[in-house]
């Protein structure tokens, strides 16, 4: 019974695990606050702000749960809400960071 137990917690941490930066993207909606979206997506790697626009940037973040691919992701915001989101490139494993999106 015990090492069932074991298996089923080990099974929900890989699912757990599986859900990276690049599959919750997509969960981010036009209108949703900059907290919102760290609740989501975690704590930015970077941000900027320009006058009442803000962008927050997710530097080489797995692009999915199935692959090791990595890739930048944005999420930028106008007076505090959602205005536009997505990915910056997408590198193949072990293909070298290039730098962020920056606005």
């Amino acid at each position: 019974m015990h090492l069932k137990k074991l298996m089923m917690i080990g099974c929900v941490v890989a699912l757990l695990a599986g859900c990276t930066t690049g599959e919750k993207i997509h969960n981010v909606q036009v209108g949703m606050t900059k907290q919102q979206v760290i609740d989501l997506l975690g704590t930015p790697d970077g941000d900027s702000v320009k006058g009442s626009t803000e962008q927050i940037q997710y530097s080489n973040r797995l692009a999915s749960g199935w692959g090791w691919d990595k890739g930048d992701y944005y999420v930028t915001f106008e007076n505090g809400k959602v205005t536009s989101y997505g990915s910056g490139e997408i590198r193949s494993a072990g293909a070298p960071v290039k730098g962020i999106v920056v606005f």
